[in-house]
């Protein structure tokens, strides 16, 4: 305890786990996240001025949203797992239905819609070998949250059920 208050550090209570499941009409979403070495609080989640970046990068792979700003960059050295956050204005619907041209426009193909509820939508997108997934919900009053996670190459993913590419 004494190490993580002096350095911020999870790392000092060893490597963590955490797995979400969360069931909604009919589906189940499981987010799961670990860490596997230094893991410091206050450089993830560290609160950028208005309108300014939070430390990290953006990803090679995937765009971020046009007129966005980071909030957060998570990725792993070596692997093909990534998770960014991104805010801006406008709502959800509005976001997304740009953000969905701005992939198709760099030959992003859309699975059908993964989740869509009234403030949040989750939908599967494939280029080649990399599967993201996009998720929006309203962050405030005329603000949206955008998380893109890169969730590796694996063609499972994307034969899952009914996620074929969207016409």
């Amino acid at each position: 305890v004494l190490r993580f208050q002096s350095e911020s550090d999870l790392a000092a209570f060893g490597k963590m786990r955490l797995v979400r499941a969360t069931a909604t009409d009919g589906y189940v979403n499981v987010v799961s996240s670990w860490t596997e070495g230094a893991f410091r609080k206050d450089h993830v989640f560290a609160e950028p001025k208005a309108g300014e970046d939070a430390p990290g990068d953006d990803s090679a792979k995937v765009a971020r949203p046009s007129g966005s700003h980071r909030l957060m960059s998570s990725t792993i050295d070596g692997a093909p797992y990534a998770a960014r956050a991104y805010e801006k204005a406008g709502t959800p619907k509005d976001v997304l239905i740009a953000y969905e041209v701005e992939l198709r426009e760099a030959q992003w193909d859309r699975a059908p819609i993964l989740h869509e509820g009234e403030s949040d939508v989750r939908r599967i997108y494939k280029r080649g070998g990399d599967i993201i997934v996009v998720s929006v919900h309203e962050a405030s009053a005329g603000r949206t949250r955008v998380l893109v996670s890169e969730i590796g190459s694996d063609p499972t993913v994307w034969r899952a059920g009914d996620l074929k590419p969207a016409p």
